[in-house]
């Protein structure tokens, strides 16, 4: 028996299984498999609503001598078939072997609440079949989605792409809009993940949803909004580097040595940002007095803030005599009750012993930059907390307004603090909007009565800050440690980069680094277009880095140096690499084609823990970061809604 095929391209492939030649006049008797019961395993792999994950083992025959070999031939048997009956309905046949084990990927309705398995023979002729042997177990199907998102929120600017997944990829589908502050939707689309960009600076908010079927609510759907996810800032205080450049690839020694210069035409992301004021535990940002604010029947407290760890005190207001401590009124990041919120507490002396909680529903992350305010209107009996610029809560309490010591970071906050501004009014919601801006010293509004902003110290004192609120001069600010304000517990500020909000004095600078082994003469005088120098044919890698404050990116190609003539590629060349398959830090993958690219990394479970979309060259390797922890992981290259290639790596 043969098969011809013609007329096909290049890639064009013919699998062929098993076949089976039988007498027509034969009769055939499989034997009824037996499941062993002890060699089952449900969801050894993972499982999702319409599907589980299912080992099983069975028997043909028993032998008396557990040496001799039992075929399928000896028991009527040319293959097995694996079979599922849902909710006692019928059974259907989910997969086949010749073996005598199987893992099976079962598939099942989503709205089905338990399942059976088993095995059945199937004869030579492959129409005569056992009886179905089930095992002795009903299983549950309840599997729940992961309803988690992937986005790295990295420094985002204007009009920058970014890509948000679902962190379950076993999810067919999901229903994503993105919206402005105002309500005004930027981007709309289906899919396992959202490619956008942002028009101008602010806080974006996200809203996904997808059908989440049950046995309970085979109908149900899945809704989530994630407001002010989105952070675009602004392009002067820098931005996310691009590694990129061009060089003539046409590299011909025949006639002696070539020089070839790359050009570099990536995104250097250099700009400047403002100043910041580094807190560790037990340190305090102060104003040099409290009669900074004098006696107001409004306050307004309000600071950029980055912590380090969620836990300790943003800010707060103290009676030194009756509530020296955490004080009497304060702003906090909490771990414990809810994890992660910003939460405003209220106690003290018009309020006894008890505390007024107030959570804002905000889940604050580590490393990133927040502003967050308070409001306390005694007037109205109003108190109200935002975070970078909209309310986020409000309640109706009494309280006092007269403190004796403002401060910002105690009490086990560590993190970094910009723009701190104390204000003798209530701002309203219209005025925080623009407040967390900030102001250039000629134009500080009324009211604002302490501002400082760390880009200068006191011309008579490097220990403290000048304030550029309407109090005036005489009221610097400082660090300092414990809960008074002498001048010994004055500390040295440390100074670290301040809000991305916010541009200032400090320059965020980028650094190019190339790397060409292999080359004769490498001559790095215009660092941004260097010139190689080869002399001897193959293939040689160039490798550029780009660093600033904001993170790295790799571009790393094949130079090809020939010498006269054409080069033939061997056609059997791979056309996707993955090294090292045993990775610290990351991993390369290398891409012969030019086109775009996605390469997605899974965890263990099944669940999507990276997620990269780039636009390649010829020859191009890309390096994938990865901040995982020691385990197993699945990466698979993409190009064209086709797998090219996917490979298990192993975090050490």
């Amino acid at each position: 028996m043969g098969v011809t095929i013609e007329n096909t391209d290049e890639k064009y492939a013919v699998n062929v299984g098993e076949l089976s030649i039988v007498d027509p006049a034969k009769t055939f008797n499989p034997v009824k498999p037996t499941i062993i019961t002890d060699g089952y395993e449900m969801q050894m792999n993972h499982s999702a609503y319409n599907y589980e994950t299912i080992k099983l083992i069975w028997k043909a025959k028993d032998s008396e001598d557990p040496w001799t070999t039992v075929y399928n031939d000896d028991v009527d048997t040319w293959y097995y078939e694996v079979m599922v009956r849902e909710d006692g309905g019928e059974p259907k046949m989910v997969n086949r072997t010749t073996s005598w084990a199987a893992v099976t990927v079962v598939q099942l309705t989503a709205t089905s609440k338990t399942f059976e398995m088993g095995v059945r023979a199937v004869a030579p002729d492959g129409v005569t079949r056992s009886e179905i042997a089930w095992l002795d177990q009903v299983f549950e199907h309840k599997y729940e989605y992961k309803t988690g998102i992937v986005f790295d929120g990295r420094k985002i600017v204007p009009d920058e792409e970014f890509t948000i997944s679902l962190e379950d990829p076993t999810i067919p589908t999901a229903h994503w809009i993105l919206t402005a502050e105002d309500g005004t939707t930027v981007k709309e689309e289906d899919g396992q993940a959202i490619t956008a960009s942002c028009p101008s600076v602010g806080l974006y908010n996200l809203s996904v949803s997808f059908d989440n079927p049950s046995p309970e609510d085979p109908d149900a759907v899945y809704q989530k909004t994630y407001d002010g996810l989105v952070v675009v800032t602004p392009e002067a205080t820098g931005r996310y580097p691009k590694a990129d450049f061009t060089f003539d690839e046409d590299i011909d020694i025949s006639e002696g040595p070539q020089n070839v210069t790359f050009t570099f035409n990536g995104i250097k992301g250099e700009g400047y940002t403002s100043n910041a004021i580094d807190l560790t535990d037990g340190t305090h940002f102060f104003a040099a007095d409290p009669a900074v604010l004098g006696t107001p029947s409004t306050i307004t407290m309000a600071a950029w803030v980055k912590p380090t760890n969620l836990a300790g005190q943003v800010m707060s207001l103290r009676d030194l005599g009756t509530n020296p401590s955490w004080g009497s009124t304060w702003i906090y990041l909490e771990k414990e009750k809810t994890t992660g919120q910003v939460q405003f507490c209220l106690m003290g002396r018009d309020r006894g012993s008890d505390f007024k909680d107030m959570f804002s529903g905000v889940e604050v992350k580590i490393g990133t930059w927040y502003h967050i305010a308070m409001v306390l209107d005694r007037d109205n009996r109003e108190v109200r907390l935002y975070v970078n610029g909209k309310r986020v809560a409000e309640q109706s309490v009494s309280f006092k307004t007269s403190y004796d010591l403002y401060s910002l970071g105690t009490e086990g906050f560590q993190g970094s603090i910009d723009e701190v501004q104390f204000w003798n009014k209530a701002l309203t919601d219209e005025e925080m909007a623009v407040a967390m801006y900030g102001y250039t010293p000629d134009k500080v509004p009324a009211g604002l009565q302490g501002y400082w902003i760390f880009e200068d110290k006191c011309a008579d004192n490097d220990k403290k800050f000048p304030n550029l609120g309407k109090a005036g001069e005489e009221f610097p600010g400082g660090v300092f440690k414990g809960t008074t304000m002498n001048d010994n517990d004055n500390l040295t500020p440390s100074i670290v980069p301040g809000s991305t909000w916010l541009s200032g004095n400090t320059k965020v600078e980028a650094m190019l680094t190339w790397d060409f082994k292999g080359a004769a003469n490498v001559d790095l005088s215009n660092i941004e277009a260097p010139v190689v120098t080869y002399e001897e044919e193959g293939n040689y890698p160039a490798t550029l880095t780009v660093t600033n404050a904001y993170g790295t990116d790799v571009k790393e190609v094949t130079v090809k140096v020939e010498k006269g003539g054409v080069g033939i590629e061997d056609i059997n060349k791979d056309y996707v690499t993955i090294t090292p398959t045993v990775f610290t830090d990351n991993v390369a993958v290398g891409l012969i084609d030019a086109g775009t690219y996605t390469m997605t990394v899974y965890d263990s479970k099944g669940m999507l823990v990276k997620r990269l979309q780039k636009d390649c060259v010829n020859n191009e390797t890309v390096h994938i970061d990865l901040d995982v922890t020691s385990g197993i992981y699945l990466l698979k290259v993409m190009k064209n809604d086709m797998i090219l290639k996917s490979a298990k790596i192993i975090k050490k």
